[in-house]
């Protein structure tokens, strides 16, 4: 399987059979994948570009976490809320953190056990097809892989519960000035050349 790379878009043309023909240029070495793909028919995607998040916003988020777990192990001591529970909860509310594919029943079980071996927050939830031999599963990402809207999002998820558990947060002022300083230090870790 072929790593995701970004590019930018360059041309788009058509042929003579009326086929679209785009063209993409990458900044990687994609020259020894090219002569092992250009004989035979790839699958092809192509989505907006978004930033990573960074280590700083996790590292609020976790803090988050930690906060409300312990505020609702007060609260429900019988329950025993643990972070990990927190954080696969606000996960799942979080846009474009969850995808939803029909699995063929007899490979289930396997897509299950590898997806959630991957992570905290990979988790699946299964529901009925209708489609004879197969079942729907809906697959959450962790949020290591969140691009910076996600994790901008995942974060003022936590904010709200922590507020409605009672915990003092920060400022909407002074998440935006955070979230704004940790994009600067991404993109200042992460630019080319």
């Amino acid at each position: 399987m072929q790593q995701a790379m970004i590019g930018e878009l360059k041309g788009l043309s058509k042929d003579f059979d009326g086929r679209q023909i785009i063209s993409v240029a990458v900044q990687a070495d994609f020259r020894e994948e090219y002569d092992d793909l250009k004989d035979g028919k790839v699958t092809v995607v192509i989505k907006k570009y978004r930033k990573g998040r960074s280590l700083d916003a996790n590292a609020m988020a976790w803090s988050l976490i930690n906060q409300i777990a312990a505020k609702l192990q007060e609260k429900e001591p019988r329950h025993g809320w643990t972070p990990e529970e927190v954080y696969r909860t606000a996960i799942r509310d979080v846009a474009g953190a969850c995808t939803v594919h029909c699995v063929p029943d007899d490979q289930i079980q396997q897509f299950i056990e590898d997806w959630q071996s991957l992570g905290i927050g990979f988790q699946v939830e299964t529901f009925p097809s209708r489609i004879d031999g197969c079942t729907n599963a809906k697959f959450w990402k962790g949020s290591h892989l969140y691009d910076t809207q996600q994790m901008s999002t995942l974060i003022n998820i936590l904010i709200q519960e922590a507020e409605q558990q009672g915990i003092h947060t920060i400022t909407d002022k002074e998440i935006q000035k955070k979230l704004e300083g940790w994009q600067k230090a991404y993109d200042k870790k992460h630019s080319p050349g």
